[in-house]
């Protein structure tokens, strides 16, 4: 899986589970929580961030990758699971998110 069909299937799931989907005023799409956004960039660097973790990632990995968006985080990690594009699975005792992209996904340059 790409990083850009790794985004338009989160937004496509977004989607289709009611949340709010539009284009900002910046011409990037996005997913309303709760009055937070996630970008497409957003999503973007997520991918990112979780083929640098080999596919494990947890809540506070995005927290500090999109900070100030804490209400977001519970809802992609949901609309993740949905799209099948991950399993909640625990991992010294603390719960983490396995995501498999195939050999698609290559780590980001350094």
């Amino acid at each position: 899986m790409s990083q850009m069909e790794f985004v338009d299937q989160i937004i496509a799931v977004a989607s289709k589970c009611g949340f709010q989907v539009d284009i900002n005023r910046n011409g990037s799409r996005q997913i309303t929580f709760e009055h937070k956004n996630i970008t497409d960039d957003h999503l973007r660097r997520v991918f990112q961030d979780i083929v640098r973790n080999r596919g494990l990632y947890c809540r506070e990995d995005m927290e500090q990758l999109v900070k100030g968006r804490p209400c977001a985080v519970a809802p992609f990690f949901d609309l993740a699971i949905k799209a099948g594009l991950c399993q909640e699975v625990m991992d010294d005792r603390r719960k983490v998110y396995k995501f498999e992209f195939g050999s698609n996904a290559a780590a980001p340059a350094a």
